[in-house]
Formats: C-alpha cells, structure tokens, sequence
C-alpha cells in the first residue's frame, strides 16, 4: 500500500513538472518582451485577409487588407487620422516575392518615398517594418518604425 502512494506521489509530481515544462515554453511573448524574437520562418504565409494595428492607440498604420488578384499581392493600407483613417490606396506585389515570408513594397504619395516590409509571423501576426524618406523640402527627419498586425 505505501508503495502504491509513493508511485502515485511521483507520478502526479512528474506530471505537474512535464505540464509546468511545457507550458512555460509555449507561452506567446507580451507586448513587453522583445517581440522581434518571434521567428519569420514560415512555409505558408497567410497574408490574405483584413489586419489591424495590435496598438489602438498608433499614430501610423491602422489597417491593412490583403488579397490575391491576378497572381498579385493587392495591399490596400489605412494611416491614423481623424476623425476618420486616412486612406492610403492599393498597392500591389507578385505574389512570387512571398516566397520567404516577406512582401516588400514601396508607396510614393508625392511628397515621401516610403518602403516597407511586411512580414508574415510563425506566430499568425503581420509585422511592417518601414522607412519614410521626405522629399518635399519640409526639413523632417526621415524615421523608421515597425507595426504588428491582428488579422480579424
């Protein structure tokens, strides 16, 4: 008898050790963890579909929709603005330049050269990374900045 409830005693012990292994190596970064540890090796991008700013509160891109047309990426993006989004156009890519993951655009309003990344996440988000290069004479510093996308 004493035997049987030291087996079960390891047994339940080695259990809530496997689990506790198992779940501490799985977990998803937070917003506060280094979140471009998320590796972009993928196989299968899904970028098809409409993707939202994970920050509410951006002052950049808000949205982003994605679909396939004539074996062509089709990128329609929104900017922060207000009161409503400000509506940036369609832009398009072969859909061969998705072939590692990454969809490399670039958007040029007149009065900025702005290139971007956009990256398909192993973790099912999106991630632009992206350069302004003002080229109006208005004295603004070109900057970099990177956005993570929720695909609803």
């Amino acid at each position: 008898m004493k035997q049987i409830i030291i087996i079960n005693v390891f047994t339940i012990i080695l259990i809530l050790f496997i689990n506790a292994c198992s779940d501490s190596n799985t977990s998803s970064p937070t917003k506060e963890e280094n979140q471009d540890e998320i590796s972009t090796v993928c196989t299968n991008p899904q970028f098809e579909g409409t993707w939202i700013n994970e920050d509410e509160e951006t002052r950049g891109i808000t949205k982003a929709i994605i679909w396939i047309y004539n074996d062509m990426y089709k990128i329609h993006m929104w900017g922060q603005c207000h009161p409503e989004d400000c509506d940036w156009g369609i832009n398009s890519v072969d859909i061969s330049d998705a072939a590692d993951c990454t969809l490399n655009l670039k958007w040029e309003p007149g009065f900025v050269i702005e290139t971007q990344k956009i990256i398909y996440l192993t973790d099912g988000r999106m991630k632009i990374e992206g350069h302004n290069h003002y080229i109006d004479n208005s004295g603004r510093d070109d900057y970099d900045y990177i956005y993570y996308f929720l695909k609803l």
